[in-house]
């Protein structure tokens, strides 16, 4: 999954741009001159994942079908994925 977006930001003492990022959604790679800002709802998916990681896939699978759901999200059988 690849998806990139250009936001144009405003930069002035009063509003960083590490804030504007942040309220639009994205965590911003460095403090002060972020040249990449990544997707607040991916870091969510990427830290649900990693914190119900188990050595089984089925496990996996269903943390990632969880994501999924609560984006409005669902796939056409039950637990397709992990099959």
């Amino acid at each position: 999954m690849e998806y990139l977006e250009d936001i144009e930001l405003v930069i002035c003492s009063h509003h960083p741009v590490g804030i504007q990022l942040v309220h639009w959604g994205f965590f911003p790679c460095s403090p002060l001159a972020p040249t990449l800002a990544v997707s607040l709802d991916m870091l969510e998916c990427v830290s649900d994942l990693f914190v119900n990681m188990a050595p089984n896939e089925q496990v996996w699978a269903a943390g990632l079908m969880k994501y999924v759901k609560v984006h409005s999200h669902e796939f056409a059988t039950g637990d397709s994925l992990h099959q």
